[in-house]
């Protein structure tokens, strides 16, 4: 038996380890700790404790307080496999294991506190019956791993036993099914750790990987690269940008299968990461990316777009009167072949750059970014320009930087002054200064 305590999202202690923490223990003495303190924000949103009780220690100082914490506790059953205690290579039958859960739910894999392996032996999980393909690294360190989700609802487990004289009490572990898929690393992480897993959901035109908001590694060293197939697939493609330190953002990628690659050096370590992989029925079938040309998000909000990579040959983009995830702004380089952008205010002018192909750009909305000469000269096939956008800062010189303007139109703007007389265009045929203050 075993229990599962899930954490409140709103749970928060004060933001110092030493003075506002829970501590939970196996014993009402209070002398056997689980598991590292909660404090601040990095209560999870689940643990699982073995065994049929747990208790709670709640520890404040007597100054700043917070919104404190809440849970529910409840107790599991799943199928129990485990060695003889202690194991030794003579002492056990066998060494495979087969596990499955019904339906499409993923498997929950819970070791018991006590679970040791000798050094030199291993487990080893794989995802098929003839030990062929490996799921992760060889587990020699069984705590602290309280838990491991693997989206997968059956896989084999094989242990390795170097040594036929030396034991240790082996190891004995809980499984059942979890509806959600998803994949993590020990909290904290390990040191050292190079490691590819891959995620599989059959017959998914698309998936949606959404981050925990506790994911944290050491910034630089310690990362997270996705790809689109295994590390000896010549062909394979990077999804998305490396992610390291607080820069995790939500995914939305193209069909079925993903690997997802962590390594971290061996210095400090953090929380890591957490991921829940669902379907993207939301949208079209994602492998139909590379052929769109149109897209019109005009209006949406709390936009997760899908990795904007995958539209290689989109040529007109709107997110006017949006509201995005800014996680996304670095991947607008790769939209080469893009003509014609909407965009709504509080963009980083920066976003601009490298967009060779364009000719209109439209930014529309209350506190758009000063537009500057730096972000600009990445344009140069800039034939309409349209700032409707009541903050902005339009520097003179823009204007000295295209020859091929053919119109400028600045509505509902609140500058003062804008000087006209760097315009170089012979082009220009349209100038527009609709509900403007604009002089000079």
């Amino acid at each position: 038996m075993a229990l599962r305590i899930q954490f409140d999202k709103r749970s928060q202690g004060e933001d110092r380890e030493n003075t506002d923490y829970l501590q939970l223990y196996s014993d009402a003495e209070l002398t056997t700790e689980i598991g590292s303190r909660y404090w601040g924000n990095n209560f999870p949103d689940q643990t699982i404790i073995w065994g049929d009780s747990v208790y709670f220690k709640w520890v404040t100082d007597g100054s700043n307080v917070d919104w404190g914490f809440r849970c529910k506790v409840e107790s599991i059953l799943g199928e129990i496999i485990s060695t003889n205690h202690p194991y030794t290579k003579d002492s056990e039958d066998t060494t495979s294991w087969e596990i499955h859960v019904p339906g499409d739910n993923s498997i929950f894999l819970t070791f018991h506190p006590n679970s040791i392996l000798a050094e030199g032996d291993s487990i080893q999980i794989y995802l098929d019956e003839f030990f062929a393909e490996k799921y992760g690294n060889p587990i020699t360190n069984l705590w602290p791993h309280p838990y491991i989700y693997i989206p997968y609802n059956r896989i084999y487990l094989h242990l390795t036993i170097s040594d036929k004289t030396t034991s240790a009490w082996g190891f004995e572990y809980m499984y059942f099914g979890d509806e959600k898929f998803k994949i993590s690393t020990p909290h904290p992480y390990h040191d050292g750790v190079d490691e590819e897993l891959k995620v599989h959901l059959p017959d998914a035109n698309g998936m949606v990987l959404t981050f925990h908001e506790n994911t944290k590694t050491e910034e630089t060293y310690d990362y997270l690269e996705i790809y689109t197939g295994p590390a000896d697939d010549p062909g394979r493609t990077q999804i998305g940008e490396r992610m390291h330190g607080n820069n995790f953002s939500s995914l939305e990628v193209p069909g079925d299968t993903v690997y997802f690659y962590f390594k971290s050096d061996d210095s400090r370590t953090y929380w890591g990461y957490e991921c829940v992989i669902t379907t993207g029925e939301n949208y079209e079938s994602l492998v139909n990316i590379p052929k769109i040309k149109y897209l019109d998000l005009y209006g949406h909000n709390h936009i997760i777009l899908p990795e904007l990579s995958y539209f290689c040959n989109l040529e007109y983009l709107n997110l006017g009167d949006c509201q995005w995830n800014k996680d996304i702004l670095p991947t607008f380089k790769y939209l080469q072949n893009l003509k014609e952008l909407i965009i709504s205010d509080s963009i980083d002018g920066n976003i601009l750059e490298n967009l060779v192909e364009l000719e209109s750009l439209h930014i529309v909305g209350e506190n758009a970014y000063p537009i500057s000469s730096p972000y600009l000269y990445g344009l140069p096939k800039l034939k309409k320009l349209k700032l409707c956008a009541k903050d902005n800062i339009i520097e003179p010189v823009i204007f000295e930087l295209f020859s091929d303007l053919e119109e400028v139109i600045i509505s509902d703007s609140q500058n003062e002054i804008l000087d006209f007389s760097g315009i170089c265009s012979n082009n220009l045929c349209h100038l527009n200064l609709s509900q403007s203050s604009l002089l000079q």
